[in-house]
């Protein structure tokens, strides 16, 4: 039985998870996980402290998120890639 697909898929849980806690959209983080994503999550920041403005907060969250959506796109472009190489 192979593993990999069901560690993959707890990985990307994981990462959708500590997302929402920090305060960042959990499905876009979710296909943002990966070692890479989970590693990139660990040092943002907390988008819900009380301690920063809302207005701050939203900027962070925004930035957050749209460096998730790059991974996203790396992943996608390495995984297209990857198969173009494949098939020659």
């Amino acid at each position: 039985m192979n593993t990999s697909p069901l560690m993959a898929l707890l990985i990307c849980a994981a990462t959708a998870s500590s997302a929402y806690r920090k305060g960042y959209n959990p499905v876009l983080w979710f296909f943002a996980g990966g070692p890479i994503g989970i590693l990139t999550l660990l040092v943002l920041p907390d988008t819900k402290k009380v301690s920063r403005t809302d207005e701050e907060n939203i900027r962070l969250r925004k930035r957050g998120d749209k460096i998730g959506a790059v991974l996203i796109g790396l992943f996608v472009g390495a995984i297209a890639v990857f198969w173009l190489v494949q098939q020659h």
